[in-house]
């Protein structure tokens, strides 16, 4: 960070908190309480303010037009391009690939529906794929009255004007955007489906399994893509073979050694041809297992050699349930976080876990998002309390009006009905899509909006993917400016706006000690939005909705009389002071807390947070004065602790000491088990399980603070005379990042992302000799508009 960046920042923030600065240039801060610091002999100038019947036949990712006696086109995959390491490439300003594809039989739709590449707004793309060319076969489009095979593996356009206006249009838009990339994508759902409505399919759904068996079917075929490539002014090749080896498509066992042969010896053309090395070379990859010879784990293994002959892979991730044979009851067409069935494992989460598992890399990972959504007609009632996935169906939903496809509707169609009181929307919480609904008339559609759409793309950046793929571009709301595009777009080219994703989604299958959470020292005020000397400025209701996931509250037992100076404690109980000694104390110097409040009070707002954030864990670490019988009537008080509290000591799920390692998070949220509360004081946990675990026991910590120039930036620790010590099971590390006498002004400059990560990476993780699982700063929400420590959790996140 320079030190103009720094300057420019520390005078945003000041202007941001109402500072100024008198003509002697000394900075003076408004009080909260100017009568209350002066009664107590304090400076007023202290305080700080501050988410088909498959139609006799038709299949996962079909969309047909028939327009008179022309057959339009049958759709396919959501193939897409992103990431580049093999060719120079287009990309947005932040990196991210975002591909989209145009179908050449939008031109037809009616309703409405008519979409042409003149229409397309290039700035929203690095990539778009022209979906599709095909290769032996001349189709209905070309021949009318002959369409048939050509008994070779040449590339072939399908509709009578791709190579007169298409093509020339879609490559017309680099006239707008410069650095964009135009792929033509050979294959499709139709073209290698044998029942395919459009009767291409019919005669060629078995040609790509032949061309690859043998290597002049392969030469042909590959000389062929790239002489075309080059002719039509395309950048690359996206091959949408769905799926080798599977057999009812036209496959054969060997199609998975064949094809991969097929990518070898097309990425050796590409590289051997001076005129063909920029061209780009990607597949449409499944989001599932297909081809019957091969176990999951195997083919998530071969995609895995397939990548290394390819730029990426376009995953489509989507059509996991629809109006399909296989599909009994209706389900999410894309969900993110879980399967819409119980217990089932079609989600994106799982698809993108199998990926990277596999070795895959995360830049060659392109995650498909859909403008459309999987329509049914459900034959039980619904109603406005039971109207979610999982009901059986009689059929497809209805064709729209445009896309007149039965179990399939666009995304401006649904948009349409919804409009016009036809369907009503709902959200799903599990899988976060949307999906809508008619009470009377029995529609049901699973389909991505917005707010979904958000949620993909904050997880594509959360997993470190190469960037998004859309499928179609008119198939999104155009008449209205291509919201669900330019809302991904948006997020890509800004990362800090994407949306909070629930904690399983990014924690997975790590246990407690495998993950990073947001701390904030001395957590407790009474009110939110003034900035507060000197710990924190949001009450522990906000800092939890805020990303805080972690409170250090210290802890005293105080009754009436003795030592309360100011008459502050109405009753006996455990209180949240701080600084006191024999003599008093002034409740709110740190805490900002008039009147005193009670432990069991604060923890009724976090056991609130968790009622409501049921996929969330909060951990609580006391600074504990208290003796065990006040404590334990103390947190009696505390209404559903029981029921959420987890005791490493005693819980019956998991006792720590005796497994010698930390439960599953995932686990911890089966069992509901989401509160931990580590005590500095033994509470003889064994004997009185009151539920509150010895800090000391299982956590390490280094020294509380910076010292009082923020220049103290070793990390002894805290106990055993500065030395970390280890148990026979995983401690907690505790990292602390606040100075002696924190203020706003010193928490800006010391929680800024470089200065945090720097004293973890040279100094902490070497002597704690693990990363932290707990980010402990004060005021954890500057500096403004900078990285901050939710960006270190973020990043040690990625690192675990």
């Amino acid at each position: 960070m320079t030190v103009k960046a720094t300057i420019h920042s520390l005078t945003e923030l000041l202007v941001k908190l109402g500072i100024q600065a008198n003509s002697n240039n000394d900075i003076l801060f408004s009080p909260s309480n100017q009568n209350f610091m002066s009664g107590i002999g304090l400076s007023k100038n202290l305080v700080f303010h501050r988410k088909i019947n498959m139609f006799d036949g038709f299949s996962r990712r079909q969309f047909v037009k028939l327009s008179g006696s022309i057959v339009a086109g049958t759709a396919a995959a959501g193939s897409v391009p992103l990431v580049n390491f093999l060719a120079a490439n287009a990309q947005n300003s932040t990196g991210y690939k975002i591909v989209g594809y145009f179908e050449n039989w939008s031109q037809y739709r009616q309703g409405g529906g008519q979409f042409l590449p003149a229409q397309i707004d290039p700035s929203l793309y690095t990539h778009i794929n022209f979906a599709f060319g095909i290769f032996g076969y001349i189709s209905k489009g070309i021949d009318p009255n002959n369409p048939h095979l050509t008994g070779d593996y040449r590339i072939q356009p399908i509709e009578w004007n791709d190579q007169t206006v298409l093509y020339p249009e879609i490559q017309k838009l680099k006239q707008k955007n410069p650095n964009l990339k135009t792929l033509l994508s050979i294959g499709g759902w139709g073209f290698n489906d044998p029942q395919d409505p459009t009767q291409i399919g019919t005669y060629t759904y078995p040609l790509f399994s032949q061309m690859a068996a043998s290597s002049a079917g392969r030469q042909q075929f590959i000389n062929s893509a790239i002489e075309y490539a080059h002719k039509y002014g395309f950048d690359g090749i996206d091959l949408d073979w769905e799926y080798p080896a599977v057999t009812d498509r036209g496959g054969k066992p060997e199609d998975f050694d064949n094809f991969l042969t097929l990518l070898n010896e097309f990425r050796n053309a590409i590289n051997s041809d001076a005129a063909a090395q920029k061209l780009l070379l990607t597949i449409a990859s499944p989001a599932i297992p297909k081809g019957e010879s091969k176990t999951s784990q195997e083919f998530f293994q071969w995609l895995a050699q397939c990548a290394r002959y390819l730029d990426w892979l376009n995953v489509m991730s989507y059509d996991y349930h629809g109006a399909f044979p296989d599909d009994k009851v209706t389900g999410v067409n894309a969900p993110l976080a879980e399967d819409s069935t119980p217990g089932g494992t079609f989600s994106i989460k799982n698809t993108v876990e199998a990926y990277l598992e596999s070795g895959i890399p995360t830049s060659k990972i392109i995650l498909g998002m859909a403008t459309y959504g999987r329509t049914f007609k459900v034959s039980s009632p619904l109603s406005l309390s039971d109207n979610g996935p999982g009901k059986p169906y009689s059929s497809a939903g209805n064709a729209g009006p445009a896309t007149v496809t039965p179990g399939v509707l666009s995304y401006y169609e649904i948009q349409n009905l919804i409009s016009s009181g036809s369907l009503t929307r709902q959200w799903h919480e599990p899988t976060l899509t949307p999906y809508a609904y008619n009470s009377q008339t029995g529609d049901w559609v699973s389909y991505d909006d917005a707010e979904s759409i958000g949620y993909k793309i904050s997880y594509l950046i959360e997993k470190g993917l190469g960037g998004a793929m859309i499928w179609a571009i008119g198939l999104d709301q155009f008449q209205n400016g291509f919201p669900l595009i330019k809302h991904a777009k948006s997020i890509l080219d800004n990362p800090v706006s994407r949306p909070k994703l629930p904690f399983t989604l990014i924690s997975g299958e790590r246990r407690y000690n495998e993950y990073s959470f947001l701390c904030s020292h001395n957590s407790f005020v009474n009110y939110d939005n003034q900035w507060t000397w000197p710990n924190q400025s949001y009450s522990i209701s906000k800092q939890l909705n805020s990303g805080v996931r972690s409170l250090m509250l210290d802890t005293y037992f105080k009754e009436p009389g003795s030592g309360d100076v100011f008459g502050v404690i109405p009753e006996p109980g455990v209180y949240l002071l701080h600084g006191v000694d024999d003599h008093g104390w002034v409740a709110g110097i740190t805490y900002g807390s008039i009147p005193a409040k009670r432990l069991y009070e604060a923890l009724n707002d976090v056991i609130e947070f968790l009622k409501t954030n049921v996929s969330e864990v909060v951990t609580v670490f006391l600074e504990d004065y208290t003796e065990t019988p006040r404590l334990k009537d103390e947190l009696e008080k505390v209404i559903g602790l029981k029921e959420l509290i987890y005791d490493p000591d005693n819980d019956s799920n998991w006792r720590v000491k005796e497994k010698n390692q930390w439960p599953f998070l995932s686990d911890m949220i089966k069992w509901n088990k989401r509160l931990v509360i580590f005590s500095s004081r033994s509470h003889e946990n064994a004997n009185t399980q009151i539920g509150v675990a010895y800090n000391r026991s299982y956590t390490k910590e280094n020294f509380w603070s910076l010292g009082d120039l923020g220049d103290q930036w070793d990390c002894p620790s805290r106990w055993n005379d500065g030395q970390y010590v280890d148990a026979d099971y995983p401690k907690l590390f505790v990292f602390n990042h606040y100075r002696n006498t924190p203020t706003v002004i010193t928490a800006a400059i010391d929680n800024h992302y470089d200065k945090i990560m720097d004293r973890i990476d040279n100094q902490c993780s070497k002597t704690a000799k693990q990363l932290p699982n707990f980010v402990a700063v004060d005021f954890f929400e500057v500096p403004l508009n900078e990285s901050k420590a939710q960006d270190v959790v973020n990043e040690l996140n990625r690192r675990w």
